[in-house]
């Protein structure tokens, strides 16, 4: 077990591990399996290790790939003959919507709730909140329909068949060596896994930072670590102390923060830093959260040696010192709490002509036309998927969708099969119109499925439903345009984390670009430029204002995991008023910064004076 902190060098150990094993141990490459937590860390992983075995076969190399990868691996070895749909989390949410009807229960609490039931195993299950109990049962009912599992699924049903002993010697062969990354981020069935694909040969190594366990709302826990010691106690544990990312100036604030934390004694935290950057950390007061993105747009133009649009008055004079066009775009990364706080950042970047990228699982996936643009395309690469087959009925025909769909689940699964339906069920005329329209539109869109990029066939389905304009199709096709074709595009937005789904800004798609990311999505990367914002109390913790609640521990750890991104230099900002839920309320800074030591802070102030005017650019 390695207790890696931030900047210690966990990817590298990592791969090093692996191409050890191999070159010095002559373990075959093909016995390993590496986990990973997204699609991102594990294609790094991939490229990272065939540098490190520079003779090895391509087609000769460790199983590395998320949990849920994995596992729907397996089932497809154990379940060769079975097509499996996987639908995505927006999806989820509307069927459970559906269900729910009129009653005065919010889809997505309800989702969570049974996804985190899920998370626990069978313990889990047994143990739903009884309020929900009918819920689930139906929501169960409908994945069964539609012979479809969702994400948390692939895991739950992957741990229940290798509790047969016939089954796991079908796979036990490519886990006689397992290594977890970010081992923070474990959850009950992901542990329980861990625990079951071991128990052949014992051969394990996990990575991670108890510090950085930011997943509790999925069952996560840096409690992880010391049940691993429990149930391995020959355990050798080595801790990596040396941070060769962050100036001093971060470390030291980073430290002073997690220091604080409830799990500090169990965990104690002491780096050593490499850097010999002394630049301290900025921060950055303004007047509201307009003038908080008008001051992380002027400083980037500023830093990538850009000349300012708007006259920002006193700005231009206080600004600290520095070389001019010292960083490209790619170089700097604007963090946030919530995807809400983008708007206003995307606003100001793109008046003042800044290129940028937004990752994160969007609100906009979830929009109807969003999801039933996705159905589509998800129903030509895979006609075994009734629910994406289902959700495409429901939209263009008025009357008999449920028994087309029914008709179609229990015969052959192709456009023929949907053909004959049309043929011989005795549909009403404009029903039957409609589905021979969307016959006719699959049929012309499977023809061109690889042939062209995945925007092309966006925009020209959005031109088909008339929805071109739509803002989510906007955003799917700036999504779209990142990938080769459609099938990798649809699985990276079924099966991809926070930090795997990525777009291109409205209107300016460029390679060198600023990355616009949520804390959480952030995980793993590193920049040298990053400007924190809202580091305000009630963002950063985050305040919870349904059920007033606040998890400070794992909002110290998340705030931790944030600074810790910075390389080069680290940019704090808050703004003295916030609009949260419509109204405008005086805000106060986070209880973090003064954790942070607040007398080692470079403080800045920007459009707090009285004689400067909002501009009404936006």
């Amino acid at each position: 077990m390695v207790i890696a902190g931030p900047g210690t060098g966990k990817t590298h150990t990592l791969a090093s591990r692996m191409a050890y094993l191999v070159t010095e141990s002559g373990i075959s490459p093909c016995s390993m399996t590496a986990v990973t937590f997204t699609n991102k860390a594990a294609s790094e992983m991939q490229k990272r290790l065939s540098g490190l075995l520079k003779n090895s076969n391509p087609a000769d190399m460790p199983h590395i790939g998320t949990f849920h990868n994995i596992c729907l691996d397996l089932l497809r070895i154990i379940s060769p003959e079975k097509s499996f749909t996987i639908i995505d989390q927006a999806s989820a949410t509307a069927i459970i919507k559906d269900i729910i009807g009129g009653a005065n229960i919010k889809a997505s609490d309800t989702m969570r709730k049974i996804s985190l039931a899920k998370a626990s195993g069978r313990a889990g299950i047994a143990a739903i909140d009884p309020q929900i109990q009918s819920i689930y049962s139906e929501y169960t009912s409908r994945l069964e329909q539609f012979d479809a599992m969702d994400f948390d699924d692939i895991l739950l049903k992957t741990s229940q068949a290798l509790e047969n002993n016939q089954l796991y010697e079908k796979i036990s062969g490519r886990f006689q060596y397992i290594l977890v990354d970010e081992f923070q981020d474990i959850n009950n069935i992901q542990y329980s896994l861990v625990k079951l694909w071991t128990k052949a040969h014992g051969n394990i190594f996990v990575i991670g930072d108890p510090h950085q366990a930011i997943y509790g709302f999925r069952g996560a826990s840096p409690a992880y670590f010391k049940t691993f010691g429990h149930d391995f106690p020959n355990v050798k544990i080595i801790t990596l102390n040396r941070n060769y990312r962050s100036p001093a100036a971060v470390v030291n604030a980073a430290a002073s923060v997690i220091s604080q934390s409830a799990d500090a004694r169990h965990y104690p935290l002491s780096m050593r830093v490499e850097s010999k950057n002394n630049k301290p950390v900025r921060f950055v007061e303004t007047r509201n959260e307009f003038f908080e993105a008008l001051f992380i747009a002027k400083e980037i133009n500023r830093m990538a040696g850009g000349m300012d649009m708007l006259d920002t008055q006193s700005f231009l004079d206080s600004r600290p010192a520095g070389k001019m066009g010292s960083y490209g775009f790619s170089d700097m990364a604007v963090l946030y709490r919530t995807h809400k706080q983008a708007d206003i950042i995307e606003q100001c970047l793109l008046k003042e002509g800044i290129p940028y990228r937004v990752a994160g699982r969007e609100d906009f996936l979830n929009d109807d036309v969003v999801r039933h643009a996705m159905a589509f395309f998800k129903f030509i690469l895979n006609p075994d998927d009734i629910s994406s087959l289902s959700l495409c009925c429901n939209k263009c025909i008025k009357n008999d969708s449920l028994e087309i769909v029914r008709r179609y689940g229990a015969g052959l699964h192709n456009i023929e099969a949907l053909e004959n339906i049309a043929n011989c069920y005795m549909l009403p005329s404009d029903d039957s119109l409609a589905l021979v329209s969307f016959i006719n539109t699959a049929k012309k869109y499977s023809k061109n499925l690889y042939s062209q990029n995945p925007q092309t066939l966006v925009c020209s389905w959005a031109e088909e439903y008339k929805a071109a304009q739509h803002p989510g199709i906007l955003r799917l096709s700036a999504i779209s345009e990142l990938y080769p074709d459609i099938k990798s595009l649809v699985f990276n937005i079924t099966m991809g984390q926070d930090a795997d789904i990525v777009r291109n800004g409205l209107k300016t798609p460029a390679p060198d670009a600023v990355l616009l990311t949520t804390l959480h999505a952030a995980k793993g990367l590193e920049f040298p430029v990053v400007f924190l914002c809202g580091v305000n109390e009630g963002i950063i913790p985050l305040h919870n204002y349904f059920t007033k609640e606040t998890d400070i521990e794992e909002e110290r750890r998340l705030f931790y995991v944030g600074i810790t991104r910075a390389k080069d230099e680290l940019v704090c900002t808050m703004s003295r008023k916030r609009t949260i839920m419509g109204s405008t309320t005086i805000s106060s800074q986070s209880c973090f910064v003064k954790e942070m030591d607040e007398k080692k802070l470079l403080k800045e102030k920007f459009g707090l004076e009285q004689n400067v005017k909002q501009m009404s650019f936006l």
